[in-house]
């Protein structure tokens, strides 16, 4: 059992004590059964699949991991009103775990309707740091593709690439690509309307998903 069964959220279904006995033990890592919420997510608190989405609020509109540390989130708010930031995180997962093992806080400022609002890596491309509008070396934007990024509001989870639990491997399937979450940009289809909390559903098939997959490569002049 843990050391500290009040500390680390004992899970009395757990054999094997590793420091990190986990109630919601999604990675497997204390040995017992996963228990996740309607939406997948390991440490959520969902009842309904109706919840997962779409979420009317912000949502992450584009993902970036390219080379090196080409990396950018971009926000969009797609209501008919401007919406103050500060109520907002981005949130990581690294290699697998729960929510938020890291968390960046945006500018108290305003996201004018119909608007974007970019956070990249401060040593991207000169092409990324154009369109950025937080350029910054907090530990969230050190994501690579096998990690998990969720937009929060007021400390919930609305949107996310990748899901809590156990990691992918090298990077996230998405639109039937393998990997996709490494070296490629995900880009919202315009159809989309709000965040979904449903990663496995989000990320689809090659039929059905809410992101298009681009091949994207800065080490050249032009950004793809």
């Amino acid at each position: 059992d843990c050391t500290n069964p009040e500390a680390c959220n004992y899970n009395p279904d757990a054999t094997v004590d590793d420091g990190s006995c986990l109630e919601n033990d999604c990675a497997g890592t204390c040995g017992g059964a996963a228990v996740v919420d309607e939406c997948g997510q390991c440490n959520g608190l969902i009842e309904s699949v109706n919840d997962c989405g779409p979420i009317d609020d912000l949502f992450i509109s584009e993902y970036i991991k390219g080379s090196s540390n080409n990396k950018a989130i971009e926000i969009y708010n797609g209501s008919e009103s401007a919406v103050a930031l500060a109520s907002y995180k981005l949130w990581l997962i690294q290699n697998g775990g729960i929510w938020p093992e890291q968390e960046l806080e945006f500018p108290d400022i305003t996201l004018a309707a119909g608007d974007v609002f970019v956070v990249c890596h401060e040593s991207a491309d000169n092409n990324i740091l154009a369109v950025c509008d937080l350029a910054t070396s907090d530990a969230v934007m050190d994501f690579n593709g096998d990690d998990a990024i969720g937009l929060a509001k007021n400390g919930e989870l609305i949107d996310a690439v990748g899901k809590s639990g156990a990691g992918p491997g090298a990077g996230w399937d998405v639109a039937g690509i393998s990997n996709a979450t490494k070296n490629h940009t995900l880009i919202r289809k315009y159809t989309i309307e709000g965040g979904n909390l449903n990663w496995d559903v989000s990320a689809g098939d090659a039929v059905n998903s809410d992101w298009e997959v681009l091949t994207y490569d800065c080490d050249s002049d032009d950004c793809n």
